[in-house]
């Protein structure tokens, strides 16, 4: 199949409001384990401990994510998160209504990942997928079904109604053995351009463009970096505390609107941290399928947010400082939105969430395999909205 729809006269992109939901008293933890768990498949555990006293864990299954209107079979208005590092369709328990042309497929399956804290078992389905007056049909999901949790760290609902993933470019990157949402919509014509994109603003208000490029939202080119070469074309910069400016080159960074911060290897968190002058806070995850797990997360004043970001295309472009704080512990300390993980012997992976989006357009060309990100003219998007 094509990943550039054809037709006989061009279609402005389509864009579509989207709105952050935000739950109170995050957990770092538990939001690196959802995230990196997408990733890797497993299935953490919720049992946590700190080896440093004097902060208060909070928790929360599912904060700070971005959600978007779908329309599923005969089932309206499902409130579902936006992620572009997954590439399925999930749908929780009782909230699938089935139209006529809906093909019930009785496949049972696991969702391997943790985006939002679902590892439930679930059936394939086919149905009519509608989301910004844009229909793609005979569209796989997957129906949640209710059930007991298998083991005390498994999660059987996602936030809100569930999740649509917007990655993959081939048929056979889903999980459930059909073609991306996204991807059938340019299979099937329903946009002119096999592309998308993300504009985050910093008060919980933001904008997904289909089908194209909107070049109204944001300032200046787009810093463009390919998907085949994400490793050399991306890297972490950061203005350490002795007044230098830092890098480092990570194996793989992944764009990843469906977690909630930005995540990476502990040793180079840590390196980090170090860098910032930021307190570290190490932590244990125990009871997972891979045993404990240990994370690392920060602390540093609230009123001198640290200065970091990504290097995309020879562009430096940072956190937002108001999307640096996770959490404000009070007394001017607060806990950083970037975390480490010990990711074993594997590559040193890094996940840019949504907390770096905010204040940016993202764009992901699927036709050409490549991201592009630049500044928001409005970093609010409340001018655009």
């Amino acid at each position: 199949m094509g990943l550039l729809a054809t037709s006989s006269e061009a279609r402005a992109p389509v864009t579509v409001d989207l709105r952050q939901h935000k739950h109170s008293n995050p957990d770092v933890v538990t939001h690196v384990l959802q995230a990196v768990d997408k990733h890797s498949g497993g299935v953490p555990g919720l049992a946590i401990t700190s080896e440093t006293h004097g902060y208060a864990l909070r928790y929360s299954i599912c904060p700070l994510y971005w959600y978007g209107n779908f329309k599923v079979g005969e089932s309206d208005e499902l409130s579902l998160i936006i992620d572009t590092g997954s590439p399925d369709l999930g749908i929780n328990p009782g909230v699938y209504k089935p139209s006529s042309q809906s093909q019930k497929l009785n496949k049972t399956g696991y969702f391997k990942y943790e985006g939002c804290g679902l590892t439930g078992f679930q059936y394939e389905a086919y149905a009519t997928v509608s989301f910004a007056g844009l229909q793609a049909t005979n569209q796989t999901f997957g129906n949640v079904v209710k059930s007991s949790a298998a083991t005390p760290a498994t999660e059987t609902e996602y936030s809100h109604h569930g999740i649509a993933g917007f990655m993959g470019r081939f048929s056979g990157d889903t999980q459930l053995g059909g073609v991306p949402f996204f991807l059938q919509l340019c299979n099937q014509g329903a946009v002119e351009e096999c592309r998308f994109g993300l504009a985050y603003g910093t008060y919980g208000v933001g904008k997904q463009v289909l089908g194209g490029l909107d070049n109204s939202l944001y300032e200046g080119p787009l810093s463009e970096a390919t998907y085949f070469n994400i490793t050399t074309e991306v890297g972490i910069v950061y203005d350490a505390r002795d007044g230098k400016t830092q890098d480092m080159k990570p194996d793989l960074i992944v764009f990843d609107s469906g977690s909630p911060s930005v995540v990476g290897l502990i040793d180079q968190v840590k390196e980090l941290f170090d860098g910032l002058g930021i307190e570290s806070v190490s932590q244990t995850a125990k009871g997972g399928e891979e045993g404990d797990r240990k994370f690392l997360s920060g602390f540093y004043p609230c009123d001198s947010p640290p200065k970091v970001g990504f290097t995309i295309g020879g562009k430096s472009i940072f956190i937002e400082p108001s999307a640096f704080k996770l959490w404000d512990n009070g007394s001017n300390k607060c806990t950083a939105s970037i975390a480490g993980m010990d990711m074993g012997t594997g590559p040193s992976l890094w996940l840019a969430g949504q907390n770096w989006f905010q204040g940016k357009y993202v764009d992901f060309d699927q036709g050409k395999g490549s991201s592009g990100v630049a500044t928001l003219k409005d970093k609010t998007m409340a001018l655009s909205s």
